[in-house]
C-alpha cells in the first residue's frame, strides 16, 4: 500500500456523482487501493442512485473484486475497465516482481479469471495498458506476448492493448530507486514532467 495515495471518501464521491449526474453521461474511477476502495467503497458511492444511462470507466492497476463488477454492471449502462499490467509476458511480469520494488503484477491465471467474470456482461469491456522499455524484458518474451495476444483476442470483452513507453510520473515507487536499476528519472516532479 503506497502512504502517497489519497483515496476520497465514498460519501464525498457521492454527493459529486448526486450534483453532477443530471449534467453528465459518465463517470470515471481509478483504483489505486483495493483495500480502501473495496466493495463497500463502491456499494456506498452507488447505493440506491438511477445511474443505468450513465458510462462507468474504471481503471485499476489490478484485478479488482468480482463483487466490484457486479455492481459496476448492475449500476450504469456501459462498463470499460482499464488494467494496468507492465507486461504482457507472466515470466517478465514475475522478474520485475521479484526484483523491484514496483506494484504486484498479476499472474496470467488471474488475468484470464477475470475475462472470464467480464464474459458475463454484454456492456462491459476490458482494455490492456501496458509499457514497453521495461527492465528484465528478453526474447523469448516476445512469443509469450504473443500467445498471450491470442489468448485475450478470444474474449469478447477484450477491447484492446495501449502501449506506453517506461516513465515514472511524480509519486510512482520506480522513481524512489530508479538510479538501483540504472534507471533515470526526467521528471521527480510535476513540473519537470510536465515539460518532459
Amino acid at each position: 500500500r503506497n502512504p502517497g495515495l489519497f483515496t476520497r471518501p465514498a460519501h464525498i464521491v457521492r454527493q459529486d456523482i448526486i450534483q453532477t449526474q443530471n449534467h453528465v453521461a459518465s463517470y470515471m474511477f481509478s483504483i489505486c487501493d483495493t483495500v480502501r476502495e473495496d466493495f463497500s467503497y463502491f456499494a456506498l458511492m452507488w447505493k440506491d442512485l438511477n445511474l443505468s444511462n450513465h458510462v462507468c470507466a474504471l481503471f485499476s492497476t489490478s484485478i479488482i473484486d468480482e463483487k466490484i463488477i457486479d455492481l459496476a454492471a448492475k449500476t450504469f449502462r456501459y462498463v470499460r475497465l482499464g488494467i494496468d499490467m507492465c507486461s504482457l509476458s507472466e515470466r517478465h511480469r514475475e522478474k520485475i516482481n521479484n526484483h523491484t520494488n514496483g506494484k504486484e503484477q498479476i499472474s496470467d491465471t488471474m488475468l484470464y479469471s477475470f475475462l472470464d467474470i467480464c464474459e458475463r456482461y454484454d456492456h462491459w469491456e476490458v482494455d490492456i495498458y501496458t509499457i514497453a522499455g521495461m527492465p528484465f524484458f528478453e526474447e523469448s518474451d516476445i512469443q509469450a506476448e504473443n500467445e498471450t495476444i491470442d489468448k485475450l483476442l478470444k474474449y469478447r470483452c477484450f477491447r484492446g492493448i495501449e502501449w506506453g513507453r517506461l516513465h515514472a510520473q511524480p509519486g510512482a515507487k520506480l522513481l524512489a530507486g530508479a538510479e538501483q536499476y540504472g534507471l533515470k528519472a526526467d521528471a521527480c516532479d510535476y513540473t519537470s514532467f510536465h515539460q518532459y
